[in-house]
């Protein structure tokens, strides 16, 4: 079977609903996400606070049923391909971005037009084997909403987009799903034509 996670990397992150930006942003990015219909691709552009534009397509994957552990492959984009992916439906996010280090975290934290602000911690390689970091107390949590589906990506696209809040808020299954089944064997062949008719009685 053919790995469909060769070149992907596992990102593992908790997401927290937060009252405030943190002290300590370094960076601040306008981000534009566009989830494409019927698929687990995402296209993304990122405005760096000095005008800089990086286009890119990404690819993920749930390893679990939650949506905080995910296989990531991303690719660059020039603007020829950029233009041509985008003509492809899919459903937009806008978002600021901004980069916080503090005390030895780095934390980003999506600043949203209706004013959410939802922090992402990286977990790095701790696959849940082991407890999760504390998170540090200056970042001001009002909820965890890690394995919350309202809150993935698609989910804020589709609410931002205005789809309806009550629609199933995840893409196409998002596990790699297994090869189809090989096709049924034939049937079996026709059974042969009966056996010809006895021959005529000899004459007398």
């Amino acid at each position: 079977m053919t790995d469909l996670l060769k070149y992907a990397h596992v990102e593992r992150e908790r997401r927290f609903l937060v009252s405030a930006i943190p002290e300590g942003v370094v960076a601040t990015h306008r981000i534009e996400d566009h989830y494409v219909e019927g698929s687990r691709l995402r296209l993304r552009e990122v405005t760096g606070a000095d005008g800089a534009v990086v286009r890119k397509l990404g690819h993920k994957v749930r390893l679990s049923a939650s949506p905080a552990e995910i296989a990531s492959t991303s690719i660059y984009l020039d603007d020829e391909e950029w233009r041509l992916l985008r003509q492809l439906p899919s459903t937009t996010l806008t978002k600021t971005r901004h980069i916080v280090e503090r005390h030895g975290w780095v934390v980003a934290v999506d600043e949203f037009p209706d004013g959410t602000l939802l922090a992402e911690i990286d977990d790095g390689d701790n696959d849940g084997d082991h407890p999760a970091a504390p998170v540090p107390d200056w970042l001001d949590v009002v909820e965890d909403v890690s394995r919350d589906e309202a809150w993935t990506g698609w989910a804020l696209a589709r609410r931002q987009d205005g789809g309806p809040a009550s629609e199933s808020a995840t893409p196409p299954p998002a596990t790699a799903a297994p090869p189809p089944a090989t096709a049924a064997p034939p049937p079996a062949t026709a059974a042969p034509p009966p056996a010809s008719a006895a021959p005529p009685p000899a004459s007398a």
